[in-house]
């Protein structure tokens, strides 16, 4: 297939959607990026992330940088892997060194994804409530329409931040999820 059209450094989408749409890619990704005979950085691992870093690569953002500083900086809270019960990946992070919250990140079937959701963001890039029904309509109507019925792997990216108060409150109620992390 050819090089795909790059959208993430146009004019049409902030900066703030970019932002979260890279974090919540490389924070929610097992896969890894492996330099190859040829000396280019090619992505390896599960297939849907694999493409998700090669989207990332396509449109010039520095995917192998970014897994790079992940690792590096240690800014990683919990994360609860996906399985096939819960249709759904969940990443704990906070987004820069000593900040006072966390971001929740979740990876995963729209149909599981999308009731959670109560906001969206705007084409400028500013979040905005989700009116009554229109989750679901996004869901029948984009997703499931547009994209799975054409035979298209489907994905959504959610999050919610907590203010480091409120998510060791969380963390307390749930035992550290160790134990949702553990069930299948």
């Amino acid at each position: 297939q050819g090089e795909r059209p790059q959208i993430l450094n146009s004019d049409r989408i902030s900066k703030n959607i970019v932002d979260v749409l890279k974090d919540s890619i490389i924070y929610n990704c097992e896969s890894r990026i492996e330099m190859s005979e040829d000396g280019f950085y090619v992505p390896t691992g599960n297939g849907t992330e694999v493409a998700m870093l090669k989207f990332l690569q396509q449109n010039e953002i520095p995917a192998h940088e970014l897994l790079v500083k992940r690792q590096r900086e240690g800014e990683h809270e919990c994360s609860i892997p996906f399985n096939s019960i819960r249709k759904r990946m969940t990443t704990v992070i906070r987004p820069y060194k000593g900040c006072d919250y966390v971001r929740v990140i979740v990876k995963g079937a729209p149909e599981y994804v999308m009731p959670m959701c109560t906001s969206t963001f705007t084409e400028d890039g500013e979040v905005r409530a989700l009116g009554l029904g229109e989750g679901e309509r996004i869901l029948d109507n984009e997703i499931i329409h547009h994209f799975a019925k054409n035979g298209l792997r489907t994905l959504v990216y959610a999050y919610k931040d907590y203010d480091s108060d409120l998510w060791e409150m969380k963390q307390a109620e749930n035992g550290n999820f160790v134990v949702e992390k553990d069930r299948e």
